[in-house]
C-alpha cells in the first residue's frame, strides 16, 4: 500500500501534480466542488470533500489558537476514521492544508509518500490574489499575497523537510515546461510505469499537444 499526499500551497499547482497522479493510477476519491473553484481548475481539483472538511476545520482552529495537542485530541479519530473508508493500495488526498498538521497525520498513514509542489512566489501571490477575489470575492493586495504565500511556503517547507517518509520536489514551473519528464520522475518515485498514459498525461497539462508546433 502507498499513501500519497500532494502538499502544497494554495494556487500552487497542487491540482495539476494530483492530476497527472491521477492519470497514473492514483486514486484521490475526488468529488465535485463549487462551480467557481471548477471554473479555476476546470479538469478537476482532484480534492476529497472529507479531508478538506477535516483539515480546513483543524487549520481555522490552529489560526485560531489552539495547540497542535489540542487539535490532536479533537481530530485524531475523525481522521482515523476517514482514512480508514478511503485507503486503497495506491490512494492519497491533497489539501492547501495538509503541511500543517503532518506530525499528526503522518502517524496515521500505511507506507506515506508526499510529493511537495512549489511555484515561484511572485506567481503564487498573484494567483492567490485571482483566487480570493474569484471564490471568495474578497480583494487582496499583492503585498498581502506575498506574505501569506511566504509565509505558508515556510511552513511547508519546514514541515515537509522535517517529516520522515519518502518525499519528491517539484514545481509549477518544471511541470508546465515538461510534463512528461516529471511525470516519470514521480513515476519512479511511486514504482509505477506512466508509459501507457503518456498521451494522457501531455494533453491533461498542455492541451492538444500533438498539433503544437
Amino acid at each position: 500500500m502507498q499513501t500519497v499526499l500532494v502538499l502544497g500551497v494554495a494556487r500552487s499547482g497542487t491540482s495539476m501534480t494530483a492530476g497527472i497522479l491521477n492519470t497514473m493510477g492514483v486514486n484521490f476519491h475526488e468529488t465535485g466542488k463549487l462551480k467557481k473553484h471548477v471554473e479555476q481548475n476546470p479538469k478537476g481539483t482532484f480534492e476529497n470533500i472529507n479531508f478538506i472538511t477535516l483539515t480546513s476545520k483543524m487549520h481555522q482552529e490552529y489560526t485560531a489558537g489552539k495547540t497542535m495537542r489540542q487539535i490532536k485530541d479533537a481530530y485524531e479519530e475523525r481522521l482515523k476514521d476517514t482514512i480508514r473508508i478511503h485507503e486503497r493500495e495506491l490512494w492519497g488526498f491533497k489539501s492547501a492544508v495538509t503541511h500543517h498538521f503532518l506530525g499528526i497525520i503522518l502517524p496515521l498513514l500505511n507506507n506515506p509518500k508526499l510529493v511537495i509542489v512549489v511555484r515561484s512566489l511572485l506567481q503564487n501571490a498573484q494567483s492567490w490574489q485571482v483566487h480570493m477575489k474569484d471564490v471568495f470575492g474578497r480583494s487582496v493586495s499583492l503585498e498581502e499575497a506575498l506574505d501569506n504565500i511566504s509565509k505558508s511556503q515556510n511552513v511547508l517547507m519546514r514541515n515537509s523537510l522535517a517529516a520522515k517518509c519518502p518525499k519528491i520536489f517539484t514545481s509549477y514551473e518544471h511541470i508546465r515546461k515538461n510534463p512528461w519528464k516529471e511525470a516519470k520522475r514521480m513515476g519512479q518515485f511511486l514504482s509505477i510505469d506512466p508509459e501507457l498514459h503518456k498521451d494522457e498525461i501531455l494533453d491533461f497539462v498542455m492541451p492538444n499537444h500533438t498539433t503544437l508546433k
